[in-house]
C-alpha cells in the first residue's frame, strides 16, 4: 500500500473514469493460463483440497501454472489444519507436561499455526469474501459482481462528466 491508501484494481480505476489521471498499469501476465499440475508427492488429504479448490481458481482466472508451488503450500496447510482438528476432537485440551504438570495440548499450536497460514494463503488467492470484494473478484454465475450488475442495470454513468 502506498501512503496508507488501499490501491484499487486497474479495472475499477478504469470504470470510475480514473479521476486522478495517473497511468493505469496493465496486468502483468506471468506463466500461461493452463491449470497448474497437481504435485505428485501430495498426501491424499492435500490432493482432496487441491481437487476442491484449484479448478475454481483456474476458472476464475486467479492462478496460472507458475502458482503451483504456492498452491502446494496452501493445500498442505489446509490438510494439516484439518488433521489437527480431527485429532483434537478426541484429545484433551490439556495434557501432562514433562514434569507431570498440565500443559496446553501441542495439537492446539499445530492447529493455530496452520489456521494462520491458511488465512494468509486465502488472502493471496482471493479465497475470502473481503479480499474478493477488494480485488473486484466477487463472482456471480462465473462473472464478476461488476459484470453482473452491468448486465442487469447497465453501465454506471459518471454524473460528474
Amino acid at each position: 500500500m502506498k501512503g496508507g491508501h488501499n490501491l484499487k484494481p486497474a479495472e475499477v480505476r478504469l470504470r470510475e473514469g480514473n479521476p486522478g489521471k495517473r497511468p493505469v498499469p496493465r496486468p502483468a501476465v506471468i506463466g500461461d493460463r493452463a491449470a497448474p499440475r497437481m504435485p505428485a508427492g501430495l498426501s491424499a488429504p492435500a490432493k482432496t483440497v487441491w481437487q476442491q479448490v484449484v479448478p475454481e481458481l483456474v476458472e476464475a482466472g486467479v492462478v496460472r501454472t507458475v502458482d503451483a508451488v504456492a498452491l502446494e503450500a496452501f493445500v498442505v496447510q489446509v490438510a494439516v489444519m484439518r488433521q489437527a482438528q480431527r485429532e483434537l476432537k478426541h484429545a484433551p485440551l490439556l495434557v501432562n507436561g514433562s514434569r507431570g504438570q498440565p500443559v496446553r495440548n501441542p495439537l492446539l499450536d499445530v492447529l493455530t499455526t496452520a489456521q494462520a497460514e491458511v488465512r494468509k494463503w486465502c488472502e493471496r488467492f482471493g479465497l475470502d469474501p473481503s479480499t474478493r470484494t477488494r480485488l473486484g473478484l466477487m463472482a456471480v454465475r462465473g462473472r464478476t459482481l461488476e459484470q453482473e450488475l452491468d448486465s442487469k442495470l447497465g453501465p454506471v454513468v459518471d454524473a460528474r462528466s
